[in-house]
């Protein structure tokens, strides 16, 4: 292995570490991007705002948000025309394991 073999490895090694900390360094930035704005969409659907903006499947992974809550608006029979079942949130949780924590905390008292 000659000089030039090992200087150009090394470069390439010092290249690969200078663009990972770069990336590591926006990856806080983008995780705290996303994390904001589910906050703030779920608190407008909470509130029944208008939607002005709609997060993206990316920002929700990056954001480690898995569940989408959803709500059926008819309680009985709706067929043939089924109605779209609406979006209520957005969730790092489950239903089932929100009951769990909430049932939780009641038995225990809390």
């Amino acid at each position: 292995m000659g000089f030039n073999r090992r200087k150009m490895e090394a470069d390439r090694k010092a290249k690969a570490d200078t663009e990972a900390a770069a990336r590591r360094a926006t990856d806080a930035q983008v995780l705290e991007d996303a994390e904001r704005l589910i906050a703030a969409w779920n608190e407008r659907q909470a509130r029944h705002m208008p939607m002005l903006f709609a997060p993206t499947i990316g920002a929700a992974l990056a954001s480690r948000h898995w569940f989408l809550w959803v709500h059926c608006p008819v309680r009985s029979s709706c067929r043939p025309n089924a109605p779209f079942a609406q979006l209520v949130r957005l969730s790092p949780a489950s239903i089932a394991d929100e009951m769990r924590i909430e049932h939780t905390r009641r038995v225990l008292g809390g």
